[in-house]
């Protein structure tokens, strides 16, 4: 591990720094737009049914002007979010060639220091499986049926106990339950980072751990602090 950290280090610190976002805000983007064209084909509008967002004209600012449109709008929103486990969408995308043709050249040319975020932007087509959230089954079914949300149906079994609450919604988007279980033995992972050195060399150096076999974790040394010697008595 220690060869493994040296070449890392030494590989970074002799190459050029990597341009574009951070990998994390690329797979955030990705899965936002992946979900923004689910709810579009679903939906057969592109966010414009509702307008209660307009800019003001004197400053410049998006406001709120009709509140009736907004509340249903905030309704319409709430069932796309809860019904659906957005979290755990799956995609496979297809090759460029499915797209447009006009952007065949750019698609090839596309460059990216993250693969991933590259193939999604070189894509011309992606198969998507989004699961309807546990308990609202029957709702997801009545608006694929009706195109209209449950809200505007019949009564829903979502107003008793199957409802989702926010704070089920909160863990959800955390991806933290609460309900985990580990398996197996621990492993080692690294996290990519040109920040190889974070104090100087005349500062304290890089923290170092041991393993606390109490707890079973790693914990950080604590540098000793050296008392100040007292002067001696005359």
């Amino acid at each position: 591990m220690d060869y493994d950290r040296a070449v890392a280090e030494s590989d970074i610190s002799s190459s050029s720094p990597v341009e574009g976002n951070n990998p994390d805000e690329n797979t955030a983007i990705i899965a936002d737009e992946l979900k923004k064209s689910c709810i579009e084909f679903m939906t057969t509008q592109n966010f414009d049914t509702f307008g209660s967002v307009e800019m003001d004209q004197s400053e410049g600012i998006p406001e709120v002007h009709d509140f009736t449109r907004a509340i249903t709008q905030g309704k319409y929103a709430e069932f796309f979010e809860k019904a659906f486990e957005w979290e755990n969408l799956q995609y496979l995308l297809y090759s460029y060639f499915w797209g447009r043709k006009s952007g065949w050249r750019n698609h090839m040319a596309l460059r990216s220091a993250d693969p991933k975020f590259a193939a999604f932007l070189k894509a011309g087509a992606a198969l998507l499986t989004i699961p309807a959230r546990l308990g609202f089954s029957m709702e997801v079914i009545h608006f694929l049926e009706t195109g209209k949300t449950w809200k505007e149906g019949p009564v829903s079994e979502l107003a008793g106990y199957k409802y989702y609450s926010v704070a089920q919604e909160i863990l959800a988007a955390k991806a933290h339950p609460g309900v985990e279980v580990a398996v197996g033995d621990p492993w080692y992972t690294v996290t990519p980072t040109d920040l190889v050195r974070l104090r100087a060399e005349s500062e304290r150096p890089l923290p170092e751990f041991e393993f606390d076999k109490a707890t079973g974790v790693w914990v950080e040394v604590q540098p000793k602090v050296e008392q100040p010697t007292q002067p001696e008595e005359q």
